[in-house]
């Protein structure tokens, strides 16, 4: 999700956390515990993720923090995604009259 739409995956992601924290603490659960249990395994599949993530990311774009999906916008769109936005940018240059045309 953090791929395709990462504001809202942050936005339901955030609570996760705190609600487990809230529950471990509320059992009184023995931290060693659960860093053995919880914390290693849950971080074993999300940081190397992560890092191929960026790794695709500086591929495609030459930044590893950019997504690919602003940079098509940047480089294709020509009204943004919200009213409230400037103009994306100028009109983009299309080989074909039927594209530019549509």
């Amino acid at each position: 999700m953090p791929n395709t739409r990462p504001y809202e995956g942050v936005m339901l992601a955030l609570p996760c956390p705190f609600y487990l924290a809230y529950a471990f603490w509320h059992r009184r659960v023995n931290l060693a515990w659960l860093a053995r249990s919880v914390v290693l395994p849950a971080a074993a599949v999300p940081i190397p993720i992560a890092g191929w993530m960026a790794y695709y990311n500086y591929r495609v774009t030459g930044d590893p923090w950019k997504l690919p999906y602003l940079e098509h916008e940047r480089q294709y769109d020509m009204w943004s995604p919200l009213v409230w936005q400037p103009r994306a940018g100028p009109k983009p240059v299309y080989s074909i009259a039927v594209l530019e045309d549509f």
